[in-house]
């Protein structure tokens, strides 16, 4: 069977000093067996301890991703706060000692802390499209900084609205004390009357028409748009209903000026600002975006489905008791996920298929969703986890039996041994028990056949 994104053949894991030949063949393996596990099914977890490779590993399955996808989209590595800097640094050491100098051109990064920046990023050019993408936890959490698409948002909560005229010039008057903009004014004064009347997707060749460049530096001829276009299609999906609220927030500024216009106009702004941070969650959630990969370094983290990690691919929100599906900020983003933890055996086993229930926010549509389908996924997390009870019950039970041992118990065909490990070497080889040794053995028997069974479900 063709492996959607095979191994990349050119990568070699051996590096000198750092990785023996010995680990870069595991390493190899493990790579391989992941490309080829993600044929069929929506994500897996590489649980390994500190120090076996794992990030090497990841990259390498980065990288074969990246060499196949027709659209070169960029794989996403979402990676702990702590982590950042040190992601990168192993990222440029793959790249300089595991890879052929023809592909260390094409392998590029760039790293993003907040949603605004990832888009921004997944927005570039062909020219400048990254192969990869360095996402820390809790950026598509933190708040807008971004001042284009804060003037997008007011865009949209303006759009086809009847008698704004004085809405607009009292605005353009005062935007660039609303967005902390003054030096575009200064640039050009009828700037924020054009944006406001032309599509956000044609504010660059306004800006640039102005002599301005979005980022504030002296560079007018920029091609990196103001406002990415997943933004502007998200924009674009909400009703208006969804935009009231700060359109009710604009239509407070001041129309003319008086004796208390400034500190009036210092309470609509703080107002404007608190609605565009909501508009702004509204925007990101309605998102939609097609990406390869997804890895995600401490997995662990996504045990409780109700962090602001988990609920990135999953959401649920309360309503009249019951729990409601409903879309995370990076649901359906990835059409694969890959989760890195050396934590595993730490997880109680239903915190291990929370985890594992992350992998159902994929992308479950299109010609590279994974086989088995969401319903066949769900059933083969919650068959076993049902295993999983099964052989922690059987392990109680075994437990309490050993537990009820005593020194007279420990005869096997009459012989009686002063040792357990003897006297169970003998166990195993004879009839002739006891009823309590017998109880023990068979309690054995149970456990061990459910956690073989756990683990043959388990292991993909």
């Amino acid at each position: 069977m063709k492996t959607l994104y095979p191994y990349c053949e050119k990568i070699s894991l051996f590096v000198e000093g750092r990785i023996s030949e010995d680990d870069a063949l595991r390493q190899e393996r493990t790579a391989r067996e992941i490309l080829k596990r993600l044929e069929g099914q929506p994500g897996l977890i590489l649980a390994d301890e500190v120090g076996m490779g794992k990030t090497f590993v990841a990259l390498a399955v980065a990288a074969s991703v990246t060499a196949t996808d027709r659209k070169r989209r960029p794989v996403v590595v979402m990676v702990p706060s702590t982590l950042k800097e040190k992601w990168p640094r192993d990222f440029e050491v793959f790249r300089e000692k595991c890879l052929p100098p023809e592909l260390r051109k094409k392998l590029t990064y760039a790293r993003a802390d907040r949603a605004i920046e990832f888009l921004k990023l997944l927005d570039d050019p062909h020219h400048r499209k990254r192969s990869m993408i360095f996402l820390t936890h809790g950026a598509m959490h933190r708040g807008l900084n971004d001042k284009w698409t804060k003037l997008a948002l007011i865009h949209r909560a303006l759009y086809r609205r009847k008698d704004i005229d004085g809405i607009r010039r009292a605005l353009c008057r005062n935007m660039g004390m609303l967005l902390g903009m003054r030096w575009v004014a200064k640039e050009s004064p009828d700037v924020w009357r054009e944006l406001l009347e032309s599509s956000p997707k044609h504010w660059l060749k306004v800006l640039n028409r102005h002599g301005i460049d979005p980022e504030g530096d002296d560079n007018p001829e920029t091609d990196d748009d103001p406002v990415p276009e997943a933004v502007l299609k998200a924009l674009k999906r909400l009703n208006r209903s969804k935009v009231d609220a700060l359109f009710s927030a604009l239509k407070g500024m001041p129309l003319r000026k008086s004796k208390h216009y400034k500190s009036y106009l210092k309470k609509v702004r703080s107002k404007i600002h608190a609605e565009i941070k909501e508009l702004w969650e509204t925007c990101v959630k309605s998102l939609k975006l097609s990406l390869p990969l997804l890895i995600l370094d401490e997995a662990h983290h996504l045990k409780n489905p109700y962090t602001r990690l988990s609920s990135l691919f999953h959401d649920r929100e309360a309503e009249d008791e019951a729990y409601e599906v409903s879309r995370g900020k990076l649901e359906g983003a990835f059409e694969r996920m890959l989760f890195l933890t050396a934590t595993p055996f730490q997880l109680g086993h239903y915190e291990l298929c929370s985890v594992l229930e992350r992998f159902q926010g994929v992308r479950w549509k299109g010609r590279n969703a994974a086989a088995c389908g969401k319903g066949g996924f769900l059933k083969e997390v919650d068959r076993l986890r049902s295993m999983l009870d099964e052989a922690q019950e059987a392990a109680v039970r075994l437990d309490r039996a050993w537990g009820g041992l005593r020194h007279e118990d420990l005869v096997v065909d009459g012989t009686k041994y002063d040792d357990v490990e003897g006297w169970w070497r003998a166990v195993n080889r004879s009839d002739g028990l006891g009823d309590t040794a017998r109880l023990v053995l068979d309690r054995y028997r149970c456990a061990r056949d459910k956690m073989r069974a756990a683990e043959g479900l388990l292991r993909p």
